[in-house]
């Protein structure tokens, strides 16, 4: 006779098999996968399979959140390229799992939830410190700029574990019964990690935070008894919206002052007798000031090359060719493109030329710089430069390609095979200037569904995305709906389920919340 375990023992595998995975995101691919193993071979070790299923057909939610690598499944119908139709189905795995394992499975009592999720939390906080440890210097990480320092997966898909860790631990510490001690390192976790997403310049990350905190202050209005309270919630919604509005206003407007200059008194000769070019035709800016006019190529590389370790027809730590990443940072300081300039600036700041901060005020990380730079970006798409190694402008170009594929194939799609070979084919007709290198996805999980499998697929996706919310009355509860928020919006600037980290990240939680905690 087979070895049995008792129903207790069956439950404590189980939390350990939760434990590995939320331990896992933040530092280890393998770990996450192991834990999806000893979490389907408990389930079916501990047998009675045929209730299980039974259970499993009649969980509505359940069955829709199954469906979606069906979807994946039956593109392969109309795919060529089988071994990447194959793959992107490999990757889909954890919702064929994790949905069957959850709504089959006993569910997490309070404590044992508010204890898995702590030990999430402050993993994620322990890869935080990891992270600041490689910025130092502290790792064999190479560092180029600040969303480098994430050292075990995308910054992105990274900003998004953070985003969760935050609301936990912010709504533990203000609502649930927690001690006095505990109360105040969950405090200092939630406001270390703030910090750090700050310092992460995600900007997914951080319009995911702002955006899942409106909403949450939005189900505490709705849930508070009294009237006042219900109106100091929503006014600090409205204030906290407003101010952010006003604050991109503003960025926006002092983005486009641009100095007055007199063409006609511009200076013929640097001080060092060579002769200026002055472009005027060119309108490209930094902080105002134009970036053609006062340009002395050979005195400014001769200096340049006195100075740095990279020369000036090399590029830059982030592929950029340095001279064009100079003349911007030395523009942004309102100094002429000539040696004297050159000679102004200090070593920290000929630093950050090297690392590819291409204005002054790049050197002071935060919100508004991430702001300024998406504003530079766009601007300068708009007017016909190359967006190739700019991450906004660059996502710009992939829709554009996507929308073009769709058209192409607007009932069914390419195919689950094919998703890269009809981006290709549209890149190729658009006469992108983005090199064959960057030729990738379309970096929006709703485009990517369109682009492989049409406007039918697209339903389907919606379906998966909003339906299983509805059944179990989920929406309006605080972590299934900030989690959604979160999730949306991620994959509106990136192909979400289309790797290991995001996909486990979505079906754990996703059923975590669902089916694994009491009401």
């Amino acid at each position: 006779m087979p070895f049995q375990l008792s129903a207790r023992n069956h439950q404590k595998i189980f939390f350990f098999g939760l434990i590995l995975m939320v331990a896992g995101f933040p530092f280890s691919k393998v770990l996450m996968s192991i834990s999806q193993f000893v979490l389907l071979g408990n389930w079916l070790w501990e047998g009675d399979l045929g209730n299980k299923l039974k259970m499993f057909r009649h969980n509505k939610a359940a069955l829709i959140l199954f469906s979606l690598p069906l979807l994946y499944v039956s593109g392969l119908l109309w795919s060529t390229d089988i071994n990447y139709a194959l793959n992107d189905i490999r990757i889909k795995l954890p919702l064929f799992v994790l949905p069957l394992i959850f709504s089959t499975s006993q569910v997490l009592s309070e404590k044992r939830f508010r204890l898995l999720m702590n030990i999430f939390s402050f993993a994620v906080v322990a890869s935080t410190l990891v992270s600041v440890a490689a910025y130092y210097g502290l790792t064999n990480k190479a560092i180029k700029n600040q969303r480098d320092i994430s050292v075990f997966m995308s910054h992105i898909r990274f900003s998004l574990l953070i985003c969760v860790a935050i609301l936990f631990l912010l709504y533990s510490a203000i609502v649930t019964q927690e001690k006095k001690w505990g109360q105040r390192v969950q405090f200092a976790g939630a406001a270390w990690l703030i910090f750090f997403l700050f310092f992460l310049e995600s900007m997914t990350g951080l319009v995911a935070l702002f955006i899942s905190s409106l909403v949450a202050l939005l189900i505490f209005s709705v849930r508070q008894k009294s009237f006042i309270l219900k109106l100091f919630y929503a006014s600090g919604v409205l204030l906290i919206a407003v101010f952010s509005l006003v604050l991109i206003f503003r960025e926006v407007t002092d983005f486009y002052k641009i100095k007055s200059v007199d063409f006609s008194l511009l200076e013929e000769y640097s001080a060092n007798g060579e002769r200026y070019i002055h472009d005027t035709l060119k309108k490209n800016f930094e902080n105002g000031n134009l970036i053609w006019i006062y340009f002395a190529p050979h005195e400014l590389e001769q200096a340049w090359n006195g100075r740095s370790r990279i020369k000036f027809n090399e590029k830059d730590q982030r592929g950029q060719p340095i001279s064009y990443t100079l003349m911007r940072f030395l523009t942004s300081k309102d100094f002429r493109k000539d040696a004297p300039a050159v000679q102004k600036l200090s070593d920290e700041e000929v630093m950050a030329v090297e690392r590819g901060d291409a204005n002054v005020n790049y050197l002071q990380h935060g919100i508004r710089t991430r702001i300024n730079q998406t504003i530079w970006e766009i601007n300068n798409y708009l007017n016909g430069e190359n967006p190739q190694g700019n991450s906004i402008t660059q996502r710009l170009e992939f829709w554009k390609a996507a929308i073009g594929s769709f058209a192409l194939n607007p009932v069914f799609g390419a195919g689950t095979g094919d998703l890269q070979h009809a981006m290709d084919f549209q890149f190729s007709e658009m006469k992108t200037l983005l090199g064959r290198q960057y030729w990738l996805k379309p970096h929006n999980q709703y485009l990517t569904i369109t682009v492989a499998f049409g406007l039918f697929g697209l339903i389907w996706f919606l379906v998966f995305l909003i339906v299983p919310g509805i059944t179990r009355k989920s929406w309006g509860s605080f972590f299934y709906t900030s989690f959604m928020v979160i999730a949306l919006l991620s994959m509106l600037t990136e192909d979400t389920l289309d790797n290991q980290v995001g996909i486990s990240f979505f079906a754990f939680f996703s059923c975590l919340f669902l089916f694994g905690k009491e009401d």
